[in-house]
């Protein structure tokens, strides 16, 4: 088999996918809608994606060494198989434009300024592009370096926001009265955990031993994450002032004082650093997604010709919608739709056709 990764790699995979974008901006999000009991919140919606993304990894089980394109078509005729394949690569175009689009407002707003948008969207569509055109296996390695340097770096810091925080701003930690508020607050984490569906292009091997267990884990690590991320936030700046910065987390980060260690004095450059090294990572999984839902439809065209042809339209789209006035807000709320369709909906109808199947082989 061609592409083949490790399962340490598919944890590096969906962790990256995940987290990148949305650990700074989730302190707000959740304890806008949930106040005290976030991490809560943010528990509860990964123990429910992490079920849901046991569907996609019990069908690339089911075929192994194949992916979604693959195993649709002998389960529902090439004709839905085009149909929901289409449906994947504008879903997946579209959350590349809103990383685009985000990592280039975090350049400008801390590093760049000067630096046109469009400028920054062509550099970084150049860099990921290279990296989508490598394929799934050099993906892979390449996310286990980063993953590592990520998720340590992550955890080191908010273990300092830990230690210099407030007590007294995360509680009381739950309040039994306010469980339906908790539950109602799910919604909002819808979109951070959003970003599974990578797993459609990803085939699996006999070598992929207890993986269901893995991805399952790999959710619910996300979950833990989030909400360690949204605690130390809230006892830097307290949930009264949390709820007015987009990038809580990053305003959080500023106020650490390490004195006695001159090299981490700004903290917040090296969260911004390792943040846009995780977010080059997680824009390349994404193009690399589209190239593998292309390269499957168009055969006879060359992986090269595709990598070039969704860069360029994706510059052209990203400059384009730059115009629209908050367009990363609204897309974040009409996108849960469509991720809902193509986390649960798709693979579960797929899932069940397999299983009916097997059944019937099993009659026969």
């Amino acid at each position: 088999m061609a592409n083949k990764i490790t399962n340490r790699q598919l944890f590096f995979i969906i962790t990256m996918t995940l987290i990148t974008i949305t650990l700074s901006s989730i302190p707000k999000v959740i304890v806008s809608e949930a106040e005290e009991g976030g991490w809560f919140t943010v528990i509860i919606a990964s123990i429910i994606f992490a079920f849901f993304s046991l569907i996609i990894i019990s069908l690339n089980k089911m075929f192994v060494g194949k992916v979604l394109f693959e195993y649709s078509q002998e389960l529902v005729g090439n004709s839905i198989t085009y149909i929901i394949s289409i449906f994947y690569i504008f879903y997946f175009a579209a959350i590349l434009i809103y990383m685009n689009i985000s990592l280039s407002n975090v350049l400008k707003t801390n590093f760049l300024f000067e630096t046109p948008h469009w400028a920054i969207f062509f550099a970084s569509l150049i860099v990921c592009g290279y990296g989508a055109y490598k394929g799934i296996t050099n993906v892979a390695r390449l996310l286990e370096i980063y993953g590592i340097i990520f998720i340590i770096s992550v955890i080191l810091i908010h273990t300092f926001m830990l230690l210099q925080g407030e007590m007294d701003y995360i509680r009381p930690l739950f309040i039994t009265s306010e469980t339906p508020k908790y539950f109602s607050a799910l919604k909002g984490a819808i979109f951070p955990f959003l970003g599974i569906e990578v797993l459609t292009v990803i085939p699996l091997s006999n070598e992929n031993k207890k993986v269901r267990r893995l991805g399952f884990l790999t959710i619910i690590f996300v979950g833990i994450i989030y909400a360690y991320a949204i605690e130390t936030s809230v006892m830097m700046i307290g949930i009264n002032e949390i709820i007015h910065y987009q990038d809580a987390t990053l305003t959080s980060i500023r106020l650490i004082q390490l004195p006695k260690i001159e090299f981490l004095k700004r903290l917040d450059a090296v969260y911004l650093t390792v943040g846009l090294m995780g977010i080059h990572a997680a824009i390349i999984v994404i193009y690399m997604v589209i190239v593998e839902f292309l390269t499957k439809i168009f055969l006879k065209l060359k992986r090269l010709f595709i990598v070039i042809g969704v860069g360029l339209l994706i510059l052209l789209i990203s400059i384009l919608v730059l115009r629209i006035k908050d367009f990363l807000e609204i897309f974040g709320q009409s996108i849960i739709f469509f991720g809902i369709v193509a986390l649960v909906l798709i693979p579960s109808i797929l899932l069940i056709i397999a299983l009916v199947k097997k059944y019937e082989k099993r009659i026969l």
